[in-house]
């Protein structure tokens, strides 16, 4: 007997009866199992037979799948785009299928694509490539479904090219004839003041002195197409190269062609107010200014007609391509359902809620049988029963 030295009384330990009867030992569980052994083969069998079941009455479906070199970064978009479904549609759907779906239709579009064509899932890997692969519920044509997008996606891939090219072709000839507008009205004014002028016949200034203004103007025209050229080559310099140090050295050139310019068309004005009269003057000023206007249009022209060239060109020569890594070969075995798969997930579920039910039952039998617990389970088994549902 235990003695408490502190207070200099004794003590007893009772000892706690049960303490150990509530504890479940391995060789309890073992004889649960074997009890009830038949409800958890007879729960295992049935879930196995059922997900056999299921399995064998589901449709098979096959999946076909094909690589394509991601070439454009705009080919996982246009693949899962309605542009190339729709063209796959076109060859295994109905012909009138459009006809056949809309918002007031009794069938989807989503219906239709599942029963002519099945589902299409792309995917991007880091290697460049993109999976492709269509589940449907023939073999054969699943294959030809996946090979279908390939060409799909290639032939929608050319209409936008070439609907680019075509658009930046419209918007040159556009600009074209608009130029075009420009430079006969300008030439139009210049001959009305070549014929005040008298260019291309000689005239008689008021000093009584024959000139002729056809050299004069000439010269005028050498100078302004030598700064249009020394423009569009630092322009093109500076677009190729960016820091070029010959564009420094070809600017002070520009300078200095636009300072000779500029002399020269103050002795020319000299000249002019020397040998014609004011309205003469005027008229002759107002000339070069519809020359420079002239030859600013016709550059405009000259560089648009050679970017419109450029273009049809390229529409011309236009190749697009979709390299596919293979094609699409068909399958030899259903993709879904995955019978064993099934099979294993319905064997373990079926152990689970086998295992559970003897445990579930092993508890209710023994609690029948104990007087205290006898009518909790009776309460309870009335008050599953269809009379004892809807009493109060």
């Amino acid at each position: 007997m235990p003695e408490d030295l502190s207070q200099g009384r004794t003590y007893q330990v009772e000892p706690y009866e049960g303490r150990y009867d509530e504890e479940i030992s391995l060789l309890d569980i073992m004889v649960v199992f074997a009890k009830w052994r038949r409800l958890i083969a007879a729960t295992v069998l049935l879930f196995a037979v059922g997900a056999l079941i299921f399995a064998f009455m589901m449709t098979p479906l096959y999946k076909a799948s094909v690589l394509v070199a991601e070439t454009d970064k705009s080919y996982l978009g246009l693949l899962k785009s309605s542009a190339v479904q729709d063209r796959v549609l076109d060859r295994f759907a109905p012909k009138n299928w459009r006809e056949m779906v809309g918002p007031d239709k009794k069938l989807k579009k989503d219906q239709l694509v599942a029963k002519y064509i099945g589902e299409m899932e792309a995917q991007g890997t880091k290697e460049g490539v993109i999976k492709l692969s269509v589940t449907y519920t023939d073999p054969k044509k699943a294959a030809e479904i996946a090979n279908e997008y390939v060409n799909a996606l290639e032939n929608v891939l050319k209409d936008v090219r070439y609907g680019e090219y075509r658009k930046m072709a419209e918007d040159y000839a556009g600009k074209l004839n608009e130029v075009s507008g420009n430079l006969r009205a300008i030439e139009k004014n210049l001959a009305e003041l070549e014929g005040k002028l008298g260019i291309g016949a000689k005239s008689v200034g008021v000093d009584g002195k024959i000139r002729d203004l056809e050299p004069v103007v000439a010269e005028w025209l050498k100078l302004q197409e030598k700064i249009m050229d020394k423009v569009m080559l630092i322009s093109e310099k500076e677009a190729d190269v960016g820091n070029n140090p010959e564009v420094a050295t070809m600017k002070e050139e520009l300078s200095e062609l636009n300072l000779e310019l500029e002399q020269y068309e103050e002795s020319i004005m000299k000249s002019a107010l020397n040998s014609q009269s004011s309205a003469s003057l005027e008229v002759f000023s107002e000339y070069l200014k519809k020359r420079k206007e002239w030859l600013a249009q016709q550059e405009l022209y000259q560089k648009l007609q050679s970017l419109y060239d450029k273009v049809v060109l390229q529409e011309k020569t236009l190749n697009v391509s979709v390299v596919s890594l293979g094609s699409a070969q068909v399958p030899d075995k259903p993709f879904k359902p995955n019978k064993k798969l099934l099979l294993a997930v319905a064997l373990v579920l079926g152990l689970f809620i086998g295992v559970f039910s003897a445990f579930f039952m092993e508890f209710f039998h023994r609690a029948s049988e104990d007087p205290e617990e006898r009518e909790k389970v009776k309460l309870i088994k009335e008050a599953f029963t269809l009379k004892g549902f809807f009493r109060s």
